[in-house]
């Protein structure tokens, strides 16, 4: 898969050297070591990993860039992303990597970045899907399901965090109220900038959310975005981080439990394998988030669609980005569990 930017590592280290050293060291010498970038950077913007040596101390970093053009999504707003982060992480109790600030100054990579602290623990293998064996495939089903417990606990603080109080108004934005209308909207305007002619199951899933659209939420929240099980850093059974916030806006807290829920369906059932043995169902998740949020679940259904419908589009544009031209896989599996949705909810 080539990669959007291809930078001199040597000149990277020397940039990152020099913020770390006025906005971390206070002035002093700095050394980068141990600098790589994971796999799966690029498109979703660069992360570089990093440790930071001084006089009298080190750290542990991650800086990550804001997208070029060549971005999976057609906008998102790259400070409300940092703005959400450093928020959560200093003022709630929201598991989150330490934030070290936002940078603006074009001298250091042509665009914004932040750098947070790189934060001990695992990652549930996501490529290929931990359901295939990765990481934690491999763990007793008790261990498989506090990770689960865990994980969905972090995503219920961030819906209960007091969004207005913490500055994070900027993140309500898009046509009408918050809600299943908005990320609908949303979602058709994506699906137009990635392709005139989408698929039939993809189209007949848009149509789909459209007749069955509910009502806007009254007590929209913050929302991850992307909660799922793989973009989370755990240690001990435990979820110690949250990650990868390019999704991140206020709406019906419904679509993060959709997201949490359908992910992992759709990475396994999707893929003719079996979900981990000690992850509990649907309608469990669903009562323990009730439970865990104070909140009523009443449309979930029609938040899976939109999840499904979503993820599908995302791995549309993907594979534009990997072949460079305008086509993508007409038939994979994620537009075809799209309509084995639409066929579990009759095609009404």
């Amino acid at each position: 898969m080539a990669r959007p930017v291809d930078r001199d590592l040597d000149e990277v280290r020397a940039r990152l050297a020099d913020w770390t050293s006025g906005r971390i060291a206070r002035n002093a010498a700095v050394e980068i070591t141990d600098l790589a970038m994971p796999a799966s950077t690029g498109y979703s913007g660069e992360t570089f990993l990093f440790r930071a040596h001084w006089a009298d101390g080190e750290q542990r970093l991650v800086a990550r860039l804001k997208p070029t053009g060549h971005s999976v999504f057609n906008s998102f707003e790259f400070a409300n992303e940092y703005r959400a982060i450093d928020a959560l992480a200093n003022l709630t109790d929201v598991p989150m990597a330490r934030t070290f600030g936002y940078e603006e100054d074009a001298r250091y990579f042509a665009v914004p970045f932040y750098v947070v602290e790189q934060v001990d623990g695992r990652i549930p293998s996501d490529n290929p899907p931990y359901a295939f064996g990765g990481w934690p495939a491999g763990e007793e089903p008790a261990v498989q399901e506090q990770m689960w417990w865990s994980g969905l606990e972090a995503a219920t603080k961030i819906h209960k965090a007091d969004w207005r109080a913490l500055g994070l108004q900027p993140l309500d934005r898009g046509p009408g109220q918050p809600g299943a209308d908005r990320q609908r909207r949303w979602l058709q305007d994506y699906l137009a900038w990635i392709t005139p002619n989408p698929p039939k199951l993809v189209a007949d899933g848009l149509a789909w959310l459209a007749k069955n659209e509910p009502p806007s939420t009254d007590d929209p929240a913050l929302c991850w975005g992307d909660c799922r099980l793989a973009n989370q850093i755990f240690h001990d059974g435990n979820c110690v981080a949250v990650l990868d916030w390019e999704m991140v806006t206020i709406g019906d807290p419904e679509m993060d439990l959709a997201w949490w829920i359908y992910l992992d369906r759709v990475l396994s059932e999707g893929l003719n394998v079996a979900r981990l043995p000690g992850f509990p169902g649907r309608d469990e998740t669903a009562a323990r988030y009730e439970e865990l949020s104070g909140r009523s679940v009443k449309h979930l259904e029609w938040w899976q669609m939109w999840v499904a419908v979503t993820f599908a589009a995302v791995l549309m544009r993907l594979g534009q980005l990997i072949t460079d031209a305008e086509g993508f896989d007409q038939d994979s599996f994620a537009i075809q569990f799209v309509g084995r949705m639409l066929d579990e909810e009759g095609r009404a």
